[in-house]
C-alpha cells in the first residue's frame, strides 16, 4: 500500500498525521490507535514524513487547482506483478495467487448498499481496476474506469443445517480456487451466500497482483464503514 493510500485509511479512522515544523505529529480519537496500528505507523514513519513534506511543499507552491491525470495509458507494473503475469502466461497458476476472504454478515442485509459500497471502493482504488497485458514483449498494466464488481448470489436457506454447512464449505473452496483473467479483469469478485433471512456470508476473492493481506484488511474496514454510512 502506498503512503497516500495508508494516509487515506488513517483518515477514515479519524487519525490525523501532520508536521509541526519537522516534528511528526499523530492525533487520534481515544481507543483508535491499537498496538498494531501504532507499530504500522512507526514502521512507515520515514515514508509518511516524506509524503507529508511533499504534500506541504506542493501546497506552498500551488498556484492553480490540481487536475486528476487521465488514466488511459499503459503503466509499468511492479516486479511482483510482472512475475505473476509471467508465470500465468508460461504455465498457468490456477488459484495459487488468489487472496480469498469470507465475511459473516448477521442481521437484516441491504444488498444494494453492500454492492454500491463495494463498487465505491473499486472506483476509489486504481489498483483494483488494473489489468495486465504484453505489449511489444513487455508486461504492462492498464487502469480502467467504470469497473463493476460481479456480486453473484446463492441461496442455501432451504437446506438442512449440516447440508448447508457442507455446501458453504464447497463454495468457499470453489471461489478461492477459481481463476482470474489477468488481461480482462476485474481482478476482484464477490459472491453473497444466503444462509437464513438474517444470516449471510460474503465471499470476496482478489488476485494477488492487486491485493495482499494488508490491503485486504483495509478493504474490509472501508467496506464496513461505507455500508454503515449507506
Amino acid at each position: 500500500m502506498t503512503a497516500a493510500a495508508f494516509l487515506s485509511y488513517l483518515q477514515s479512522l479519524d487519525v490525523r498525521l501532520s508536521l509541526d515544523g519537522e516534528r511528526f505529529v499523530c492525533n487520534a480519537p481515544k481507543g483508535v490507535l491499537t498496538q498494531e496500528l501504532r507499530e504500522q505507523i512507526t514502521q512507515r514513519k520515514l515514508e509518511l514524513i516524506d509524503w507529508l513534506r511533499s504534500m506541504r511543499d506542493d501546497a506552498i507552491g500551488m498556484s492553480a487547482p490540481i487536475s486528476r491525470l487521465p488514466r488511459t495509458g499503459l503503466y509499468v507494473p511492479s516486479f511482483s506483478q510482472e512475475r505473476m503475469w509471467f508465470l500465468e502466461q508460461m504455465e498457468g497458476t490456477g488459484g495459487v495467487y488468489n487472496v480469498p476472504v469470507a465475511v459473516r454478515l448477521d442481521g437484516a442485509l441491504r444488498d444494494d448498499v453492500l454492492m454500491n459500497s463495494l463498487n465505491a471502493i473499486v472506483a476509489r482504488h486504481e489498483t483494483l481496476r488494473m489489468t495486465f497485458s504484453s505489449v511489444s514483449g513487455r508486461t504492462c498494466a492498464r487502469i480502467t474506469d467504470g469497473v463493476r464488481v460481479p456480486l453473484l448470489r446463492t441461496d442455501l436457506s432451504g437446506m438442512a443445517s449440516a447440508e448447508r454447512a457442507k455446501e458453504l464449505e464447497r463454495l468457499c473452496r470453489e471461489e478461492a480456487s477459481a481463476t482470474f483473467d489477468l488481461s480482462s479483469g476485474p481482478l476482484i469478485r464477490g459472491k453473497l451466500v444466503r444462509l437464513a433471512e438474517r444470516e449471510h456470508v460474503l465471499l470476496l476473492t482478489l488476485h494477488h497482483t492487486v491485493s495482499d493481506g494488508w490491503s485486504l484488511g483495509v478493504l474490509l474496514k472501508e467496506l464496513a464503514a461505507l455500508y454503515e454510512a449507506g
